[in-house]
């Protein structure tokens, strides 16, 4: 009897770590499991370039592969228990973000850039507390960037380039204390410039070119001392050159090109000498 235990004992190890169930992972919470299937219907999962893992037979009867397994399906990584990374970059998504990505509370990197998606960007992402990284880049997503984005404040990097964005720049952005690259370029962002940006002092690079960006350039920017770049091309912006940029020791790229402003470069621009300046 010891000996047909023992040999069952073997035949279950070698169906688990051999068979269909050897990618089963602790299960992540069912709120999270939900949330990467309804990513996976609302932008097209069937079409994209790469899913692989996600519905693996044998499958559940929510028609995806078993629970457990999830932190093996294409794209997505797992810390523990939960959800830490949605990489789906360039992998022909279509379709539209759903508001439950806001139940996938531990992520830290969210990058669905250069795909094909529209529709709004949900304000269910201002939940995602811990996200570090966030990557929505060359899609057409439209409406305006949800000023819940503003809770984010351990977000170090995010880009919204090179969609179809309207609206103003939320205020609420000067929250995000820890970022340090901020790129919303090639949109159609309107309203003037908050001069909350100036909060953000780890900022390294602060890309605004082609937009319809109206009114002054404030001069709160002098308080972004970690500052090495702007760029603020093609927009529509008047006023004079605030002299305060003078005061960020880092800054040696500034590119106004394409704007109404007047008056002369100030002086405090003109000291540093590998300081590159397109007006």
């Amino acid at each position: 009897m010891k000996n047909l235990f023992s040999s069952a004992t073997v035949v279950i190890f070698m169906v688990l770590t051999c068979g269909p169930f050897s990618n089963l992972h602790a299960d992540i919470p069912a709120a999270e499991r939900a949330a990467l299937i309804a990513l996976y219907n609302d932008t097209g999962g069937d079409n994209w370039l790469i899913n692989n893992g996600w519905k693996n037979p044998p499958l559940h009867g929510d028609g995806f592969a078993l629970p457990g397994t999830e932190c093996g399906w294409y794209g997505i990584s797992c810390t523990g228990e939960s959800v830490t990374a949605v990489d789906l970059e360039q992998n022909q998504v279509t379709g539209f973000i759903p508001a439950e990505i806001g139940n996938l509370s531990n992520l830290e990197l969210l990058d669905l850039g250069t795909n094909q998606l529209d529709g709004t960007i949900p304000s269910e992402l201002g939940n995602l507390s811990r996200l570090a990284n966030c990557r929505l880049y060359e899609n057409q997503l439209s409406g305006e960037i949800p000023p819940e984005l503003g809770n984010l404040t351990g977000l170090q990097y995010i880009s919204l380039a090179h969609n179809q964005l309207s609206g103003s720049i939320p205020t609420e952005l000067g929250n995000l204390v820890n970022l340090r690259h901020l790129h919303l370029d090639a949109n159609q962002l309107s309203g003037t410039i908050p001069p909350e940006i100036g909060n953000l002092v780890s900022l390294q690079n602060l890309q605004l070119t082609n937009n319809q960006l109206t009114g002054s350039i404030p001069a709160e920017l002098g308080r972004m001392t970690s500052l090495r770049s702007i760029y603020l091309y093609s927009n529509h912006l008047s006023g004079s050159i605030p002299a305060e940029l003078g005061n960020l020791p880092l800054l040696d790229t500034i590119n106004f090109f394409g704007n109404q402003l007047s008056g002369s470069i100030p002086v405090e621009l003109t000291k540093p000498a590998n300081m590159q300046i397109l007006i």
